[in-house]
């Protein structure tokens, strides 16, 4: 089932999907920059394909990256493609928007999974996590926070830059 090394194009993602519910699978979704990958992007991965079927992972347009300069460090084809060689994930694509909901319409999966730093509501960075979940509660789907061994590409990155 797996699509390969490489992204499909976004226009191929529903198809794909609605061939893997005519199958009765369990199709997760996970979203995200994944700039220089690391070992708690497959742990969060791992964890998330351990609740589906098939995982979908969308990843966020260079455009769209907010990072700060220089970032994204790898630009989306290449971060699309070392994604998609994981063995956890099924398929990856690049997203079409600024936030997970162009991509959660598009997939509307079953289960949306997000890291363990979006568990507690009250610490939640980013605002467009609380219309992620109710977009994805209203295709029936439900929300995982995977947990596990964790790391910070940003974090990553500083250290990389202060070793010059």
């Amino acid at each position: 089932m797996k699509t390969g090394v490489v992204p499909v194009a976004e226009h191929e993602v529903r198809s794909m999907v609605e061939r893997m519910w005519g199958q009765n699978l369990v199709v997760g979704l996970c979203h995200g920059c994944f700039d220089i990958l690391h070992i708690g992007h497959l742990r969060h991965f791992e964890a998330a394909s351990a609740h589906c079927d098939a995982l979908i992972v969308s990843v966020t347009k260079d455009v769209y990256v907010n990072k700060g300069p220089n970032r994204p460090v790898f630009d989306e084809r290449i971060r699309a493609s070392l994604v998609a060689g994981l063995k956890p994930v099924h398929a990856t694509f690049i997203s079409p928007e600024a936030t997970a909901l162009g991509s959660i319409r598009l997939v509307q999966p079953s289960v949306f999974f997000k890291g363990q730093d979006y568990a507690d509501p009250k610490n939640v960075s980013n605002e467009n996590f609380f219309i992620e979940r109710d977009l994805v509660q209203s295709f029936g789907g439900s929300v995982i926070f995977t947990t596990g061994e964790t790391n910070s590409s940003s974090q990553t990155f500083e250290r990389i830059k202060q070793s010059d």
